[in-house]
């Protein structure tokens, strides 16, 4: 991961700073309870928390204040795939999935089009957690 890092943009940058000192307890993965959203405070309205439910089940379960304003819609608490395409979705399953089966990060940039016509350059930074089971 650390081979990407000078490639990341400041707020991306600023995320992996902060999971690297996550603890880990005997682990590669650091476990969500060590993970204090007050700890990045700077660009929390930027950063969404995602948990898995089932095996492809994955719902939002932080969403920062920017990116609900960008999607004029609150995202907190819903599907991660409600909403969008479904070749959209099958690209973020895969990666999901991924990130947690593997275990590893997953970053990109991608350009969108958001519903008011608008088109966005957006970096995706996602890095895993463990869960209170060690999932």
């Amino acid at each position: 991961m650390y081979e990407i890092a000078d490639r990341l943009g400041p707020i991306a940058r600023e995320l992996l700073d902060a999971w690297v000192k996550l603890p880990r307890e005997d682990a590669i993965v650091p476990g969500r309870d060590g993970f204090d959203p007050m700890a990045i405070t700077r660009i929390l309205p930027v950063i969404s928390v995602i948990g898995r439910e089932g095996e492809d089940q994955w719902r939002f379960r932080l969403v920062g204040t920017e990116i609900e304003r960008r999607w004029n819609r609150k995202i907190t608490g819903t599907d991660c795939f409600d909403g969008v395409s479904r070749s959209a979705a099958a690209v973020m399953r895969r990666e999901l999935k991924s990130v947690v089966e593997w275990p590893c990060g997953s970053w990109s940039r991608r350009r969108i089009e958001l519903l008011s016509g608008c088109a966005a350059a957006i970096e995706t930074l996602r890095l895993p957690l463990r869960a209170k089971d060690g999932a």
